[in-house]
C-alpha cells in the first residue's frame, strides 16, 4: 500500500487559509499581503514538484508570521520531501505554541507512522480518536498505521468504522479490501522427493489448508506421508503418514506472534509419536525480529531412519535482520536433545550484501559461518573388505554410516553464498543460489589397516581430524496461473564429504 496519507487540505483550501485572519497569540505579520502572495508561491512550487524551493518560501514566511496552518504547511511539505526529522520538529514546536490545533497534532502523527513509529503516532491518533469520535480523517489515519503495524483486526474494526460515516473513503477501502483479501482461506498441495548415496530415497506427499477465525489468526491443518526405500535392498521400505494441526496469532498489544503446532506421525516401524513445535516472534526495531522456539521433530533423513523412530528435540534463538536497503542477515542458535538422550549444540551465521541488479535480476552475495556437534558420534562400521597384499597379508578397507541420525562433532564451517533472483519474464520468477567452502570435523575412522586374515580380526574405531570442501546448488522457478493460483518447482544438489545427495520440489497453492 502506498503510505501517503489522504490530503486534507487541497490547494484552494490551502489558499484560502492563507488569507484567514491570524489567531489570537500569534506573532502579528510584518506584511499580512506579502505572506499571503508568498504562501501562494509555495504552494504552486510544491504543486510543480519542486519541494525545496517551497520549504525555503514557507520557512521564511513562519518567521515572520508563525501561523499554525503555515507552520503545519511547512512541516508537512518537509515531510513530503523525507525530511522527517526536520518536519517532527516544527510539528513538536508549533504544538507547544498551539497546542489545541487538531491539525498540528494530526501532522505529527502522520511523520511518525512515515518514519515506522507506529506506537507513538497510534498513541497520538487514539488519544484524538477518544477525544471526537466521529473525526473520520482520524480514524481514517488510525486505521492506516494499525494496518501498515500489523494489526489488521483493530484496523479492520476502524475501517469499518470510517465507511459507516463516510461511504466515500477510498483508503479505508481499499485496506479493509486487502485484510480481507490477506485473510481469505487458502490450499496447498505439495510433493518432494530425495536421493543419496547411501543409497536412499525418501519422498514426501502432503495437502495442507488454512482458514482465518480473525484477520490476526490463521488456523493450517495438514496431512500426508513419507515414503522410504534403501535403493536396491529387497524388504527396506516403509512409510510414515502423519496429521499436523497449527495456528499462527498475533497479540498486537505485545507485539507478538505466536506459532504453535502439534502433529501425530507413525513412524515406519509402525509406532506412532507426538510431535510438537511453538515460536514466539518479536521484533527488534523496523527491520530485525528475535524468535524463541522450541520443537519435537522427526528424523527420517538416514538409510536408518526406515528401521527406526528418530527424533530430536531443539530449543533455540534467532535473530533475523532485513533492512530496505536490501541486506539479509540472520543469528540462531539451539540445544539438541535427541531421542536416544544424546545431546548437541548448533550455531550457524550468515550475511548477505545487495550487490546491483541488471535486467530485473538482483544480486547478493556475503559469507556464512556454522558450527556444530554431538556428544557421541552415531557413525558406525557397515562392512568391511580386504585386498590381498602377498606373503599372507591383507590390506582392509571399511564403510561406515551414521545411525540412526547425522551426529556431526566439532563441525565449523565457512561458506561464500552468492545469489541472483529476479522476474525471469511476465508472471514467472526464478531464483538461483551457489555456496561452497571449507569444513573441519572430527571424524571416526575404523581400524586395523592391514592383517593376516582374510576378515578383519577384531574391527575398532578411532578418531580423527579431517578436512573437506562442501558445496550447494539450488535452483527455483515460481509461475502465477490463472485465478492467482501460484505454482513452485525446485531443485538441489548438496555435496560434502564422502556424501552426495539430490532433491526436487513441487508446491501449488491458491486461495479458495
Amino acid at each position: 500500500m502506498n503510505r501517503r496519507f489522504p490530503t486534507v487540505l487541497s490547494l484552494a483550501w490551502l489558499i484560502f487559509l492563507a488569507g484567514s485572519t491570524c489567531p489570537a497569540g500569534a506573532a502579528p505579520p510584518a506584511s499580512p499581503k506579502g505572506n499571503q502572495a508568498r504562501v501562494v508561491r509555495a504552494l504552486q512550487a510544491r504543486e510543480a514538484g519542486d519541494r525545496a524551493m517551497a520549504i525555503r518560501i514557507l520557512q521564511d514566511v513562519v518567521d515572520v508570521e508563525p501561523r499554525p496552518e503555515w507552520l503545519g504547511l511547512l512541516a508537512e511539505t518537509q515531510a513530503w520531501d523525507k525530511r522527517f526529522d526536520e518536519a517532527e520538529k516544527v510539528y513538536r514546536s508549533a504544538l507547544r505554541r498551539f497546542p489545541d490545533s487538531r491539525n498540528l497534532e494530526l501532522g505529527l502523527a502522520r511523520v511518525l507512522a512515515w518514519q515506522a513509529r507506529y506506537p507513538e503516532a497510534r498513541r497520538i491518533l487514539s488519544q484524538m480518536a477518544a477525544r471526537n469520535p466521529d473525526d473520520v480523517e482520524v480514524l481514517e489515519s488510525l486505521g492506516l498505521v494499525e494496518y501498515w503495524s500489523g494489526d489488521f483486526r483493530s484496523a479492520a474494526r476502524d475501517f469499518r468504522g470510517v465507511l459507516s460515516k463516510s461511504l466515500d473513503s477510498a483508503e479505508a477501502r481499499r485496506g479493509l479490501a486487502g485484510i480481507e483479501s490477506a485473510s481469505s482461506a487458502r490450499y496447498e498441495m505439495s510433493a518432494a522427493f530425495g536421493s543419496d548415496d547411501q543409497p536412499y530415497r525418501v519422498g514426501r506427499l502432503q495437502a495442507l489448508g488454512s482458514v482465518f477465525s480473525d484477520p490476526l489468526t490463521r488456523w493450517d491443518g495438514a496431512v500426508g506421508s513419507y515414503v522410504l526405500r534403501a535403493g536396491g535392498q529387497e524388504g527396506s521400505s516403509g512409510s510414515a503418514p502423519y496429521a499436523r494441526l497449527g495456528l499462527e496469532t498475533v497479540i498486537p498489544s505485545l507485539q507478538l506472534t505466536v506459532t504453535p503446532w502439534v502433529e501425530a506421525l507413525r513412524f515406519p516401524d509402525g509406532r506412532t509419536e507426538g510431535l510438537f513445535g511453538i515460536a514466539l516472534r518479536h521484533p527488534l526495531g523496523p527491520s530485525g525480529d528475535l524468535t524463541v522456539h522450541a520443537s519435537r521433530q522427526e528424523l527420517l533423513t538416514v538409510l536408518s531412519s526406515i528401521d527406526d523412530h528418530p527424533s530430536v528435540t531443539s530449543v533455540g534463538i534467532a535473530w533475523d535482520w532485513k533492512p530496505r536497503s536490501g541486506w539479509l542477515a540472520r543469528l540462531e542458535a539451539s540445544g539438541l536433545r535427541y531421542f536416544d538422550g544424546n545431546d548437541g549444540f548448533s550455531a550457524n551465521a550468515y550475511a548477505l550484501a545487495p550487490l546491483g541488479s541488471l535486467s530485473g535480476f538482483v544480486f547478493s552475495a556475503g559469507p556464512a559461518v556454522s558450527y556444530r556437534d554431538t556428544d557421541e558420534s552415531r557413525f558406525r562400521l557397515v562392512h568391511s573388505v580386504s585386498v590381498p597384499l602377498g606373503g599372507g597379508e591383507y590390506r582392509y578397507a571399511y564403510t561406515g554410516q551414521y545411525d540412526p541420525y547425522w551426529a556431526p562433532q566439532r563441525l565449523r564451517e565457512v561458506r561464500l553464498v552468492a545469489v541472483v533472483q529476479g522476474t525471469v519474464f511476465r508472471n514467472v520468477t526464478g531464483k538461483v543460489q551457489a555456496d561452497g567452502g571449507y569444513a573441519r570435523d572430527q571424524a571416526v575412522g575404523f581400524g586395523p589397516e592391514t592383517g593376516s586374515t582374510a576378515v578383519p580380526p577384531a574391527a575398532f574405531s578411532f578418531s580423527y581430524d579431517r578436512a573437506y570442501h562442501p558445496w550447494r546448488f539450488t535452483a527455483s522457478l515460481g509461475a502465477t496461473l490463472a485465478s492467482g493460483v501460484r505454482l513452485e518447482l525446485g531443485y538441489e544438489h548438496q555435496v560434502t564429504v564422502y556424501y552426495r545427495s539430490d532433491s526436487l520440489h513441487a508446491t501449488l497453492g491458491g486461495r479458495f
